[in-house]
């Protein structure tokens, strides 16, 4: 009988249990190979290769399983396949970070593996658990192979484009979970209930929650046809293995320094109002306070609490799930940042987050939550992350994305009480509706910071198509809140209301006639003016400053400072 040792928390497949316990009898590893298993000796370890060599070895190999139909794979390092019993476990001592780093930067998209040690009768192994891909994948010169049976098959670029076309955004929470029903967690099970009984109380329905385990799950479509439980119902109520986290929270008292770090491994159903919870405790209550005329008074909290759920249920709702790795929560005085395993979902970009369809990767998970009130099915999480931060007089959060992991960084920034006390004057001069809709507080911030919109910066930072952004500035100058520049409608000032409510009547007459005007006006008064600074005076896009001073040289109103740069971004610019 082998002694193996797992690494902490984690355990082995059966699979590769059973495939270790044949070659330890007699059999060879090549025999015990499937479509989800290969083992793999590391040349450089005998003498008889190098790094290069294991690395293109590797690599091959994740590239072959991330493009087969298998799921999960895994391939061991460190077992010679053609050398029977206990003589081929030959080992290696390649460190595990080295093996996922080589694996990732050798391949597009990168691949992210997992690499644990493991031990079979004190010979050191890795175990690299190569997770159940969600695109094509390719080596970096454009080698693609995929597994089929034992053999890595070349794909044609047919092959590639149906791989594509079937992996664009399956819900991996939907498949069938290896746990029973009597496995799940009792506590996460009765905090379930309570939430859909409070959720069925407050919207009035009369309909009794399900007094049984099972019911429950059927009613949060949690069981898959065969009444068997899906992965979602894992996740939601399922106790960790021991060792596992799914989320890591770093407290700093300071900025930058030291962290204190909460880990934790309940089930998500309780782990998210956990976590929810000791953000709360931690950050500061409020910042700053606002004082309307009506006499009352309103305290503005370091993270507003709708961003901060946003934030939190978009990470740990949209996480890939099929990775190990938990959510990380760095808080500190001044910012939040919530960092999640796993790219955006198939056609989210950091260039369409406001406007995109909503793409749920994991649509049972997300349906169940929606069911108990803990996310909104309808949205994308991202607008109201938006609307909450603009609306508390902060600026929208920070979106860093890779192949691997998306990261959402909230800032309490200093909140501008006017911008605030304006936008709560708008939405009882309008309505609350239209005032504080995403698109139109993105519009109203540009025009608190700016004399001037123009067409090309409202689809710029609405992220809308020149349709969506004309059909918004026309809605918005119709009811009031902007007022057209000319008759071009391509640019906008705020409206009368909107300047009175900021509290800056006197900018009325500020931007009469647009960018064109502007300059002008400037040049005929014998300043000296560069595009960048008429770019950062107005919040307009620099090219469109650009082209109207162009335009106003061939017009002979403006020419290059003669005594100044004749190119470049210092190239001034005087009247003719």
């Amino acid at each position: 009988m082998s002694t193996i040792v797992e690494p902490q928390g984690r355990k082995l497949p059966p699979e590769i249990l059973r495939a270790i316990e044949s070659i330890e009898a007699g059999e060879i590893a090549d025999s015990q190979e499937s479509e989800t298993l290969d083992f793999k000796e590391d040349p450089s370890f005998k003498g008889r290769g190098n790094d290069a060599k294991l690395v293109e070895v590797l690599t091959d190999a994740s590239v072959c399983f991330a493009n087969g139909p298998g799921g999960d794979a895994h391939l061991i390092l460190g077992i010679a396949d053609k050398t029977p019993g206990t003589a081929a476990f030959t080992g290696t001592l390649k460190a595990t970070s080295w093996i996922e780093q080589r694996i990732f930067a050798n391949t597009r998209p990168n691949l992210r593996v997992e690499a644990e040690e493991i031990f079979v009768n004190d010979q050191r192994l890795i175990w690299i658990r190569i997770p159940k891909a969600y695109t094509l994948y390719e080596r970096t010169k454009g080698q693609a192979t995929r597994r089929i049976g034992t053999d890595c098959i070349p794909m044609s670029t047919e092959d590639r484009r149906v791989l594509i076309a079937q992996r664009a955004n399956p819900d991996h929470t939907a498949v069938e979970s290896a746990l029973s029903i009597d496995e799940l967690d009792s506590v996460a099970i009765a905090a379930a209930r309570a939430l859909l009984v409070d959720r069925r109380t407050v919207s009035g329905q009369v309909d009794t929650v399900p007094p049984t385990t099972r019911g429950l799950l059927e009613e949060l479509g949690l069981l898959t046809r065969s009444g068997q439980l899906t992965v979602a119902a894992e996740i939601l109520f399922a106790p960790l293995s021991t060792g596992r986290v799914s989320i890591r929270h770093l407290h700093r008292a300071v900025p930058g320094g030291d962290p204190r770090v909460r880990e934790i491994s309940t089930p998500l159903v309780l782990a998210f109002q956990e976590i929810l919870n000791r953000i709360a405790e931690t950050s500061s209550a409020e910042i700053d306070r606002i004082f309307l005329k009506n006499g009352q008074e309103i305290p503005i909290p370091a993270f507003p609490a709708k961003a901060v759920d946003e934030v939190i249920a978009n990470a740990l709702i949209h996480r890939d799930w099929n990775m190990s790795d938990p959510v990380v929560i760095d808080q500190s005085p001044r910012t939040l940042s919530v960092w999640s395993p796993g790219p955006l979902p198939h056609g989210v970009t950091q260039e369409n987050l406001l406007t995109t369809v909503s793409q749920p990767r994991n649509r049972t998970l997300m349906s169940a939550m929606r069911i108990l009130g803990l996310a909104e099915e309808s949205s994308r999480g991202f607008d109201r992350m938006w609307v909450s931060m603009l609306s508390t007089g902060r600026r929208p959060p920070a979106v860093r994305t890779t192949d691997t992991s998306v990261e959402v960084i909230i800032s309490a920034g200093r909140p501008d009480t006017n911008f605030v006390k304006g936008i709560l004057q708008l939405s009882q001069d309008y309505s609350p509706e239209a005032v504080q809709s995403v698109l139109t507080l993105v519009v109203l911030r540009h025009l608190f910071d700016h004399p001037l919109i123009t067409l090309q910066e409202v689809r710029t930072q609405t992220q809308s198509s020149d349709l969506g952004a004309s059909e918004l500035m026309d809605w918005l100058d119709e009811i009031g809140l902007v007022a057209a520049v000319g008759d071009s409608n391509k640019e906008w000032t705020a409206g009368p209301l909107v300047l009175q409510a900021f509290g800056e009547e006197e900018k009325t007459a500020e931007v009469p006639q647009g960018i064109q005007g502007w300059i002008e006006d400037k040049l005929s008064a014998g300043k000296k003016i560069t595009a960048k600074e008429v770019a950062d005076e107005l919040g307009v896009p620099r090219m469109e400053v650009t082209e109207t001073l162009r335009m106003l040289r061939q017009l002979e109103k403006a020419r290059i400072d003669p005594e100044g740069p004749q190119r470049g971004p210092t190239t001034r610019w005087v009247a003719w």
